[in-house]
């Protein structure tokens, strides 16, 4: 918790900012607070405290720096109030570096996964990212799938993601459920399809992992024709 008197300058904090940026009060009382900001990026956060300040943003991602000069990813978000009865900023900065990783370990597996991958709004969903196992998968061009549904783009019938979503349990879940996906060129995709809704900050979105199984399938509708023709074999008599 940083307050700020209406110049920006650093009035009071509490103990967790002490402890974590390893600066004494006295060192950092009346200074501004993009102090704790890295020296290139001061401009960029003096910019966006005044856009939340005004209503025009919701919160400052410029991490802040330690006395050691370590960078620590944050989210700082601002509010007008008072203090000791005079007009201050109250700025509260929260340390989000394992979100950061998570976030990163997320986005490898995303696109280096070899199962087709999308990643869609749950209002509207509408595809948000796709990876590229996903665009040899279906054959679309990228700027043909952002920004689109799986039925506009005619992958899935409306009754195909019904059927699907019929399958789900109540956290809104999919495990391998068997469907048939429409290519770009006309081609039917058999696939397993998992599915599960997730939170990227304060927004839900629907993450959906597709493994094909086509040539599987395919194998096994060519099994009963190879019994029939084996029961259809008879023995010529000598």
């Amino acid at each position: 918790l940083f307050i700020l008197d209406e110049h920006g300058n650093i009035i009071h904090t509490n103990d967790t900012v002490i402890d974590r940026l390893g600066y004494t009060r006295e060192e950092l009382h009346g200074k501004s607070i993009l102090m704790v900001h890295p020296p290139e990026r001061r401009d960029e956060a003096g910019r966006i405290v005044g856009e939340m300040l005004s209503g025009m943003a919701k919160f400052c991602p410029v991490p802040i720096i330690t006395k050691s000069g370590v960078q620590i990813p944050v989210e700082t978000r601002v509010s007008n109030g008072f203090w000791d009865g005079k007009p201050a900023i109250f700025g509260v900065t929260k340390d989000i570096s394992k979100i950061k990783l998570s976030e990163e370990k997320f986005s490898k597996l995303f696109y280096i996964n070899p199962s087709a991958c999308g990643l869609s709004d749950l209002d509207d969903h509408k595809y948000i990212e796709v990876n590229e196992a996903f665009y040899t998968l279906l054959g679309f061009e990228k700027d043909e799938v952002i920004g689109k549904t799986a039925i506009d783009l005619g992958i899935l019938t409306t009754e195909t993601r019904n059927a699907i979503l019929l399958e789900a349990d109540g956290n809104g879940s999919v495990t391998n459920a068997e469907a048939d996906l429409k290519a770009k060129n006309g081609d039917i995709k058999h696939v397993l399809l998992s599915a599960e809704n997730i939170y990227v900050q304060d927004k839900k979105y629907r993450f959906t992992v597709v493994h094909d199984i086509t040539e599987r399938k395919q194998a096994e509708e060519k099994i009963p024709t190879s019994e029939v023709l084996l029961n259809a074999t008879v023995t010529i008599p000598n």
